[in-house]
C-alpha cells in the first residue's frame, strides 16, 4: 500500500491533512530490525512483562494495567493496554536488535528510577 495523503479527525474542530513523511517511519536502513519485530514483540511479552507496564506507567503517565508490546520500529515502541494505545519513542533510531537491547535495557532502568 502507498500512501498519497493522509486525513487525521482527531476529535471535534481537530482535523488535519498529512503528507505521508508526517506519519510513516522510514525502514529502508533498518532490514535486520524489521524481520526480528515478531521475535522482539514475542520475548518483550513472555519474558519483560514488568517492563512493558513500567515503560507505559513511569515513562509515558499511563494507567497500570497489563500492558504488551504490540509493534516496534527504528524511532519507538508501540504499547498497548485494551484499546489504549501509546508510543515510547527512542532517544536515538535504533536500525538493529542488539541496539533495540541496550536502548530498552537503558529505558527499563529509567522506568525503574522514576
Amino acid at each position: 500500500m502507498a500512501l498519497k495523503s493522509v486525513h487525521l479527525v482527531a476529535g471535534f474542530g481537530r482535523i488535519v491533512d498529512l503528507k505521508p513523511a508526517e506519519v510513516l517511519t522510514a525502514t529502508d536502513d533498518a532490514g535486520e530490525l524489521v524481520a526480528a519485530e515478531p521475535e522482539v514483540l514475542a520475548h518483550m511479552n513472555q519474558d519483560h512483562a514488568e517492563a512493558c507496564r513500567l515503560y507505559a506507567t513511569k515513562l509515558l503517565g499511563a494507567p497500570d494495567g497489563a500492558w504488551r508490546c504490540v509493534g516496534c520500529d527504528p524511532e519507538g515502541l508501540e504499547l498497548q493496554l485494551d484499546r489504549m494505545a501509546l508510543r515510547l519513542p527512542f532517544p536515538q533510531r535504533v536500525r538493529a536488535p542488539d541496539v533495540l537491547r541496550q536502548t530498552l535495557m537503558q529505558l527499563a532502568e529509567q522506568a525503574r528510577a522514576a
